[in-house]
C-alpha cells in the first residue's frame, strides 16, 4: 500500500499531496489533524510552511493541494522533503517522507474491474473490490520501490505502457499468491506463471530503458546507464 505521494507534477497550481499515517503498524482511525512543511532537495529552502492537511475519512489519509509552479520555487528534481506533523492518540508525531517533481508522473490506472476478468475463479469476485484494490496498491508500491532501488524514476520512463503492464502482471501474481493455501495448490501454480511473466516484462522494460531525462516529452536516447537516469537535485 502506498503511504504517500511519490511523484508530483511540476507547474501544477493544484497538485494533490497525500500521506497515510500509521502508528505501530496500524492505519489511523478517527479524525487526526496535521500540517505539512516542504523543503527543497538540499534542505536549504522551505517551499511550504505548515500547510493544513485535510483528513480523508474514506481513504484514511491526509491530503492537501500544493502549488508546484516554478514561481513557488519548485524545480525538476528528486527527493523533496515533506515533514508531516500530526496529532493522534493524544500525542504529537512527526514523519518525514521524500517525493519527486517531474513533468509527467506515472499515474497507475489499474482497477479491480480490469483485474477480475483476468483472474476467473480466484474467489476475489466474491470478496468485493476493496480486497483487490489493496493488492493493486501493494503491486504499485513494490514496482516503484524496485525501480527506485535501481535509481530509476517511474515518471522519467518514456513508455508508461510498459509500467502499466508490469503493474498488471505483478498484481495478478500477488492475487494468486494471496489465494494460494500451499505450494501444491493450483493457485500457487498460477501465481508462479504470473510472477514469471512479470519478471520477463520487468527485464524487458530495463533492457529497452528509454528515459526522458530532459523531460521534453520525448525519450532522449536508447539504453542508458541506470545510475544516470535519476534526476539530480
Amino acid at each position: 500500500m502506498l503511504f504517500h505521494s511519490c511523484e508530483l507534477r511540476l507547474n501544477s497550481a493544484t497538485e494533490q499531496f497525500y500521506y497515510r499515517p500509521s502508528l505501530d503498524g496500524q492505519i489511523l482511525t478517527g479524525t487526526p489533524t496535521g500540517v505539512v512543511s516542504i523543503r527543497n532537495p538540499s534542505g536549504t529552502a522551505c517551499l511550504v510552511t505548515e500547510a493544513a492537511l485535510n483528513w480523508n475519512v474514506t481513504a484514511k489519509r491526509f491530503e492537501c493541494l500544493l502549488d508546484t509552479r516554478e514561481s513557488r520555487g519548485f524545480r525538476l528534481a528528486a527527493d523533496y522533503q515533506a515533514e508531516i506533523r500530526f496529532s493522534a492518540a493524544q500525542q504529537s508525531h512527526v514523519r518525514t517522507v521524500l517525493f519527486d517533481v517531474v513533468r509527467d508522473p506515472w499515474r497507475a490506472n489499474l482497477t479491480a474491474d480490469d483485474l477480475l476478468p483476468l483472474a476467473p475463479l480466484s474467489g476475489f469476485d466474491r470478496q468485493g473490490s476493496s480486497a483487490l484494490s489493496g493488492l493493486i496498491a501493494e503491486a504499485e508500491e513494490q514496482l516503484r520501490q524496485r525501480l527506485r532501488a535501481m535509481d530509476v524514476l517511474p515518471g522519467l520512463l518514456h513508455d508508461k505502457e510498459d509500467l502499466d503492464r508490469c503493474h498488471r502482471l505483478l498484481a495478478l501474481s500477488l492475487l494468486y499468491l494471496s489465494a494460494a493455501g500451499d505450494e501444491k495448490s493450483g493457485y500457487w501454480r498460477k501465481h508462479q506463471v504470473w510472477q514469471g511473466q512479470y519478471e520477463r516484462a520487468f527485464a524487458q522494460l530495463l533492457s529497452a530503458l528509454r528515459m526522458d531525462t530532459d523531460q521534453d516529452g520525448a525519450a532522449n536516447g536508447g539504453k542508458r546507464n541506470k545510475s544516470g537516469a535519476r534526476l539530480q537535485p
